[in-house]
Formats: C-alpha cells, sequence, structure tokens
C-alpha cells in the first residue's frame, strides 16, 4: 500500500471522520425481526506473479449471513489483474480519468461450507476502480461485483456495488509522537482508517436485499503483512428481515 505525502498542518482523521460517519450511517430503517452478533476471523494471501498479475487465496469464518445459525467457513482461490490505464471507451464516460483511476479485474472461486452440512459454490467476477490520493489525500474506490451462486444444487446471481473511502497516515502523524511512537514500535508503518457502504441485489428476489457498512483501521506491517480491525452492520430486507452486527479482523501476507 503506498503512502501518500504527509503535510505537517493535516488534522489526522478530522477531515475524513465525517465522511466515515455519513458512509456507516447509511442503513434501512425498517424493523428487523432478528439480530445477530457475530465474531469474523479472516486470513488473506496475496502471491505476487508479475507486476500486472497476482494469485489471492483466502480462508474466513463466520455465522451464515443468510440466518445466522449455523457456524460456516469459506475458502477462496482468485486471480487479479491491475491495468496498466482504463480502456479507451472509458474516455468518453470520464475524461482524463486515466491519470487518477486504475483499474483491477479479479476471478475466482468461493467454498462457502456450513457445520451442519450444505454450504455454496460461489464463482466471483468483479472490476475496482481506485483512484490515486485526491484532495487532502484521501482516496476513492468503487467495485462492481458478481456472485455466480450454486447453493445446494439451486442457481442463483447476485450483483454487488461497494465504495469505499480512506487516507493513509503514518502513526506519529495520526496519534502523534507518544503514542504514535510505540504504535510504530510494535511494527506498524502506516495505518488507514476507512468507511465503505455496500448494497445487495438478488436474482432470487428480484430487488435489492441487503445492505452493509464497514469502518475500521488498516495497519501496514513490516515484512509485507498487515491487520485489518473493522466494525460491520448489515441489514436484509426479506419478509423475515435481519440484522447483524460483526467484529472483524483480517491478518494478511504478501509474498
Amino acid at each position: 500500500m503506498r503512502c501518500p505525502a504527509m503535510k505537517s498542518t493535516d488534522r489526522p482523521f478530522a477531515r475524513l471522520a465525517l465522511a466515515m460517519a455519513l458512509a456507516g450511517a447509511t442503513s434501512p430503517t425498517h424493523a428487523a425481526s432478528q439480530s445477530v452478533t457475530e465474531f469474523w476471523p479472516e486470513i488473506d494471501v496475496f502471491v505476487k506473479l508479475d507486476d500486472r498479475w497476482r494469485l489471492f487465496l483466502l480462508a474466513g469464518a463466520t455465522r451464515a449471513s443468510e440466518t445466522g445459525e449455523k457456524s460456516e467457513g469459506t475458502l477462496g482461490v482468485h486471480i487479479d489483474y491491475f491495468a496498466a490505464h482504463l480502456p479507451d471507451w472509458s474516455q468518453r464516460v470520464l475524461p482524463k480519468a486515466d491519470q487518477r483511476f486504475h483499474l483491477m479485474l479479479r476471478a475466482g472461486y468461493q467454498r462457502v461450507g456450513q457445520a451442519g452440512g450444505g454450504g455454496e459454490d460461489r464463482g466471483v467476477v468483479e472490476a475496482t476502480l481506485r483512484s490515486d490520493p485526491l484532495l487532502w489525500d484521501v482516496q476513492l474506490a468503487n467495485r462492481s461485483r458478481f456472485d455466480l451462486r450454486s447453493i445446494d444444487g439451486d442457481r442463483s446471481w447476485r450483483y454487488r456495488n461497494r465504495t469505499r473511502i480512506e487516507r493513509t497516515w503514518s502513526p506519529t502523524m495520526a496519534l502523534g509522537e507518544a503514542v504514535g511512537g510505540a504504535v510504530t514500535w510494535l511494527g506498524a508503518q502506516t495505518l488507514t482508517p476507512y468507511a465503505m457502504y455496500e448494497f445487495f441485489w438478488d436474482s432470487t428476489e428480484s430487488q435489492w436485499n441487503r445492505q452493509y457498512a464497514q469502518m475500521g483501521v488498516e495497519f501496514e506491517l513490516q515484512k509485507d503483512r498487515s491487520l485489518d480491525i473493522y466494525l460491520a452492520h448489515q441489514e436484509q430486507t426479506r419478509s423475515a428481515g435481519s440484522s447483524l452486527t460483526a467484529l472483524g479482523v483480517t491478518f494478511t501476507l504478501k509474498y
């Protein structure tokens, strides 16, 4: 992760806090009939193949997001491609965008298994448009993703759109010399507060049926490792709605 230039006049978190609060506050107002609290541990592994290609492996655990009743685990393998420039047609939509934005494409397979049996086979195709540091060194990213799903033999698809805002600081710029120095001594090279909001379209219901908000901090550690600690909230719009709140921890290894 590239750390934007630090400015002594920056007030850590001040300008980003409002944007993060607005993103995290967006949620449906319908009453939920079920509320669940969960813990989501995950390990991600990225293997660089060359300047454009990398392999992405993931292993995660959670309770079932659909019902909140069963424990489940996810294993995934993906291939990522980084485009040097946006395609030519994008210039008609976003003039000069290739000077500020970068495109990443991903395709993969995930297996979601449940402790009581059954599960989901999921094909994943996604595209992420990410900016260079913009005003106040804030970066933006938007991801469009399709999940091609087979759940116990029933086939469906799901579209997901996620928008993320973030800002990277050194620990001392964000937390001051005393606390930031201690965080640096523990191995953190940079920290990145972020907020993101995602909504889902499910083909089985033909409607936008889920909204998801997440706020957290990523710590870039030594030896190409990172730690992401976050809080997430999800609302499911169904005949019997559901609400889910989770504490998540993702540990990332890069090779």
